[in-house]
C-alpha cells in the first residue's frame, strides 16, 4: 500500500506539472512525518523506518515512470 500511494502521489504531481526539485523532497518529508507521527500519536500504530523507505521508494519509482514515459514518446 504504502509504495502504491507514494508513486501515485508522485505520478499525478509530475502530470499536474509539479517540479522536481520539490516534489521529490517534499514526498520524502511527508514520508519522514507520517512515520514519525504514527510513533508519537496515541492512534495505537507504530513508527516504522523501512514503511518511510518503502514510501520514498513508490515516490522515486512513480516519478521515474513519467519521466522515462516522456522522454520516449518525444
Amino acid at each position: 500500500m504504502h509504495f502504491t500511494l507514494f508513486a501515485a502521489l508522485a505520478i499525478t504531481a509530475r502530470i499536474a506539472g509539479a517540479r522536481t526539485a520539490w516534489l521529490l523532497p517534499s514526498l520524502a518529508a511527508y514520508a519522514a512525518l507520517s512515520e514519525l507521527l504514527q510513533g508519537a500519536l496515541p492512534i495505537g500504530r507504530s513508527c516504522e523506518a523501512l514503511d518511510a523507505l518503502v514510501d520514498i521508494a513508490g515516490a522515486l519509482i512513480g516519478w521515474a515512470a513519467v519521466r522515462f514515459t516522456a522522454a520516449s514518446s518525444r
